[in-house]
């Protein structure tokens, strides 16, 4: 029995002595972590460093509510960035060179949870590469153009995010941009965007979102829900304040339960007679086209899909550029 019990104070020793070296692993600029739990000790600044941080193989970054400055890479398999900020301050405009910002990429099964992402101009805030990721409770105030919350890969979680813009040219950018198919975005919020939310891909699930856009903005090419791809589901989500509160391009989208009110045009199909779309029990006054119900009004504004075909295009040119 003494044997046992001294094989167990030793294995708890051993325990306790692997976590505290793993907690006081140390993080400098472009170093890669791997397969430890690492704690930021203090503020860091990596704005001018060659290499970013780069998170991998099921190792974990808290940064501890501390500010680090640079852009940080969860790379391989289940790496997680964690509790603190991301200052892109230094980004002065869409062409600064020095990244910053989260960029998930690898295997997927990444985690990004409680981090908060100051101002990035030149990168989203996020942008997800993989799949199978999650992003929870994050928040970006964003002054760029190509999307706070980038998501290009496939089954990715996005809960509880917040998107917002802060530019005082009155230029818009885009909140959650979802590239990707079958991703699943709930209760995320986005404020002041020139579009709260875009999917391209398909049988993505929005549940419970909301998007506030800019109440007496007269650009009339805003959508707070602007929906490319098919199979796309929107369920319970909010708009209001917008151009346009939910628009879809395409077809064989299912549109139910949400609340759009003092938009400009509430609800909108670009299909004739909403073809395979399906609309209800939706709580709104106008849309434009008496398929879906309501109060019907002619189109607000002939370039909408014109500046959505843009809005895309911009996005996706910058993504090349990046992985050039």
């Amino acid at each position: 029995m003494l044997n046992l019990k001294n094989l167990l104070i030793a294995f708890f020793v051993l325990l306790t002595t692997d976590a505290a070296f793993a907690a006081s692993a140390p993080v400098t600029c472009g170093s890669t972590l791997t397969e430890q739990i690492y704690t930021l000790p203090a503020d860091l600044d990596c704005s001018t460093a060659t290499a970013p941080i780069t998170v991998r193989g099921r190792a974990v970054l808290n940064l501890n509510n501390h500010v680090y400055a640079g852009q940080i890479i969860l790379d391989g398999r289940r790496a997680q960035l964690r509790e603190g900020t991301i200052n892109c301050s230094y980004q002065a405009d869409f062409q600064a060179e020095d990244p910053c910002g989260v960029v998930v990429q690898g295997t997927g099964n990444h985690t990004v949870q409680n981090v908060l992402i100051l101002y990035p101009a030149a990168d989203p805030g996020i942008e997800v590469m993989s799949d199978n990721n999650s992003l929870i409770s994050n928040t970006v105030f964003s002054i760029g153009e190509f999307g706070a919350v980038v998501v290009w890969g496939n089954n990715n979680i996005l809960q509880q995010n917040r998107a917002v813009l802060n530019r005082e040219d009155g230029i818009g950018t885009l909140g959650f941009f979802v590239g990707g198919n079958a991703n699943q975005l709930t209760a995320n919020y986005a404020r002041l965007q020139s579009a709260g939310y875009i999917t391209q891909g398909d049988n993505n699930v929005l549940v419970q979102n909301v998007h506030a856009g800019v109440p007496d903005n007269t650009s009339v090419t805003d959508e707070g829900f602007g929906i490319a791809g098919s199979g796309n589901r929107l369920t319970g989500n909010v708009v209001t304040n917008e151009d346009y509160g939910i628009f879809v391009f395409t077809q064989s989208n299912t549109i139910e339960n949400n609340i759009a009110i003092r938009n400009g045009v509430d609800l909108l199909d670009g299909n004739t007679n909403c073809d395979s779309n399906i609309w209800q029990n939706n709580i709104f006054q106008t849309s434009n086209q008496p398929c879906i119900g309501g109060t019907t009004i002619p189109l607000a504004s002939t370039k909408a899909l014109e500046t959505f075909s843009a809005l895309l295009n911009r996005v996706h040119t910058r993504r090349e550029q990046r992985v050039r």
